[in-house]
């Protein structure tokens, strides 16, 4: 038997999937902008990445959703998608609590 660390990365979920997209098309729509905007982004992701972890709980459309908002994004139909990101801004905001008492109750407040 190996005692050895595995040098393997383990396999990424659906979820992992789901959420390196969401910060990857972010990272896009700013990778134009100045570099504070950019750094803010990278901030914002960071910090995001633990939250939007427990919205697969939460919300079982976020690929979807995210589908959308990238087709906006390519396509350049910046009107659907600024309304697009207000949907999905909004959403998180009136899911705020429910996200929290996950957090709370798996012990992953930060």
């Amino acid at each position: 038997m190996n005692s050895e660390p595995s040098s393997e990365t383990p396999a990424q979920t659906p979820q992992d999937d789901i959420l390196l997209a969401t910060e990857d098309l972010f990272l896009d729509i700013a990778k134009d902008s100045d570099a504070p905007l950019k750094e803010a982004v990278v901030m914002m992701n960071a910090r995001m990445r633990l939250v939007r972890a427990y919205e697969a709980a939460l919300i079982h459309d976020r690929e979807a959703e995210l589908s959308a908002l990238r087709a906006c994004w390519l396509s350049r139909d910046i009107a659907r998608l600024k309304e697009l990101l207000s949907q999905y801004y909004r959403r998180r905001q009136d899911l705020a609590p429910q996200i929290v008492q996950l957090m709370n109750r798996t012990g992953n407040r930060q």
